[in-house]
């Protein structure tokens, strides 16, 4: 499916050259608060995203509740890397962005972006993802499938 880029000013999209409105999120639940927001990322961003991490994945890892990184996490099982500002190039900073903008948060309340890489038989199973030391209120989800 591809995927569109859009224009703050006309609200219109471009995808692959051609023009289509773009649409606004979709709630999918109230509690918790989960939105939809399709077509937010082009198939060229999304690799892009991928290509500048993909040399950098790691295992992933979770937090107790303490906060402290727990290095054999047991409910999850994937790679991932966390891209610093200085890695972002133009690409990466206008999905950032317009992360930040349909949030409603500005940059400086979130954390860097976090690319993760599951295989086939990877997991993610429910574990401790912050706690009140981390502070964080909200999460948002980009999805760079091929």
């Amino acid at each position: 499916m591809p995927l569109a880029t859009v224009d703050a000013a006309s609200g219109v999209a471009a995808a692959s050259g051609v023009q289509q409105l773009w649409m606004p999120p979709i709630p999918l639940s109230d509690a918790p608060r989960i939105f939809v927001v399709d077509n937010f990322a082009t198939q060229a961003e999304c690799d892009e995203i991928f290509r500048t991490a993909e040399p950098h994945l790691e295992q992933s890892l979770t937090q107790g509740k303490d906060g402290q990184s727990d290095k054999n996490p047991i409910g999850r099982r994937s790679r991932q890397y966390t891209l610093s500002p200085h890695r972002w190039t133009p690409s990466i900073t206008s999905v950032i962005d317009r992360m930040d903008a349909t949030s409603m948060q500005p940059l400086e309340n979130g954390q860097h972006l976090t690319i993760t890489d599951y295989g086939n038989e990877d997991k993610y199973e429910l574990h401790v993802d912050s706690s009140f030391a981390v502070g964080r209120t909200a999460t948002a989800l980009l999805f760079l499938e091929a």
